[in-house]
């Protein structure tokens, strides 16, 4: 499957020479941007995501969310997974 991995959302410490962040509205003009020149591929946001921007990010009309930091460097790492499971779940049934 090909896909479009846009980002980043916020700040992130694991890459370096980050493009500038996109935040809620860079994703809604990116996804704009492609509609208007017929490019169908799904848009994943990555880039410092944490569980609270699940909802604005999926209500962008992205394709899915990348999550290494927030689960990686978790105490728990198992536990920040479910949390971003349930919550981009949640999310899901809003769309």
């Amino acid at each position: 499957m090909n896909y479009i991995g846009l980002g980043p959302f916020r700040f992130t410490s694991t890459k370096k020479n980050l493009s500038p962040v996109l935040g809620i509205d860079g994703y809604r003009n990116a996804l704009q941007a492609c509609k208007q020149e017929g490019i169908e591929l799904p848009i994943i946001a990555i880039g410092g995501i944490l569980p609270a921007d699940v909802k604005g990010i999926m209500g962008t009309g992205v394709a899915g969310i990348a999550i290494a930091s927030a689960v990686n460097l978790a105490e728990d790492r198992e536990a920040a997974f479910r949390h971003f499971a349930v919550t981009l779940a949640s999310a899901d049934k809003l769309r």
